[in-house]
């Protein structure tokens, strides 16, 4: 969650810390899983190979680490609340090295609005806001910094009955996918 919205000091000291108990032996090998799931995670959503390279934990190229994706050393409820936000209702998925974002919306049936600020992926910060309105759903993005992200926006739901357009611009598809730089409103028509 702290990768997301752009705290990415700490996450770096963490790692820092871990890669030198990794060095001398230090580290008992239960913590391979969440290592992975880490580097994982750290690499979505900051793009920063080199740093990893630099600092390696033992679970980067083939290095030892364990296997999976690090959920269970970690532990499912753990993990539950930092995926009801980013996961869960925004389904946001990251792909900083690819300078990607992909949401999936998943609103619950009496959500009116929520946004995610200060969000980081890779260079780029956002800000993302949703609201709902007599049978719409209202995506807005605004880049506040950085380079310009390819976006994927997808409402769950029936995607054959969804008219969406971004920009004023109609698509011929269930799915938003566009680059992302400045603001845009992407607007998810439903039952029509």
């Amino acid at each position: 969650m702290l990768l997301s919205a752009g705290r990415r000091e700490p996450a770096r000291s963490l790692i820092r810390l871990l890669s030198r108990a990794t060095a001398q032996g230090t580290l008992p090998a239960a913590l391979g899983p969440s290592l992975v799931l880490m580097s994982r995670e750290f690499l979505a959503w900051t793009g920063d190979a080199e740093f990893l390279e630099k600092y390696p934990m033992g679970v980067m190229g083939g290095r030892g680490g364990g296997s999976g994706d690090g959920r269970e050393a970690i532990g499912e409820a753990a993990l539950a609340g930092v995926e009801q936000v980013t996961r869960g209702v925004w389904g946001l998925e990251p792909a900083a090295p690819e300078e990607q974002l992909t949401i999936r919306l998943r609103l619950p049936p009496d959500a009116g609005e929520m946004a995610l600020t200060g969000l980081r992926v890779g260079r780029t910060t956002l800000t993302l806001r949703y609201r709902r309105r007599a049978g719409q759903v209202v995506l807005r993005c605004d880049v506040t910094r950085g380079p310009a992200l390819r976006l994927t926006a997808v409402l769950d739901g029936p995607a054959g009955s969804m008219q969406v357009s971004v920009d004023e611009v109609a698509l011929g598809s269930g799915r938003a996918v566009f680059r992302a730089s400045g603001s845009h409103e992407v607007l998810f028509g439903l039952g029509g």
